[in-house]
């Protein structure tokens, strides 16, 4: 089955739940066993609610959000060009690591939820231990 993201907006008297979803839309009467709840980090919670990133679809936007979280911090920008050039490189090369991650997030998450700059911290651990693989 697929998931998606909402919010509850209505528990019914028959235990079934009116769910609304990110696009605004209502789902009416889901049962109870085909909600689950997602346990979301103070971090992404508030990230979320700062709505601090534009909406940012696409796994070619993501893997940039990607990219730059590992490309702008001190350690890099001590490097010299010919070494910034090579890490650039390498970290490009991370791609396939990195969407296999994503995908697992947004099947963990469900289809349709946002994922923030935090999202993306969060996962950068999990595709370098699989890029090492």
């Amino acid at each position: 089955g697929h998931f998606f993201s909402a919010v509850v907006a209505t528990v019914n008297g028959d235990g079934t739940f009116d769910l609304q979803c990110d696009d605004e839309t209502v789902v009416q009467g889901v049962p109870r066993a085909l909600v689950q709840l997602v346990e979301v980090t103070g971090k992404v919670a508030a990230a979320l609610e700062r709505e601090e990133e534009a909406c940012v679809e696409g796994v070619d936007a993501f893997f940039n959000m990607f990219v730059q979280s590992l490309t702008s911090g001190a350690v890099f920008a001590k490097l010299s060009p010919e070494q910034k050039a090579v890490a650039s490189e390498k970290v490009r090369g991370l791609r396939p690591h990195f969407e296999a991650e994503l995908e697992a997030f947004r099947a963990e998450r469900g289809l349709g939820a946002t994922v923030t700059g935090e999202d993306i911290q969060a996962i950068l651990p999990r595709v370098m231990a699989r890029s090492r693989c």
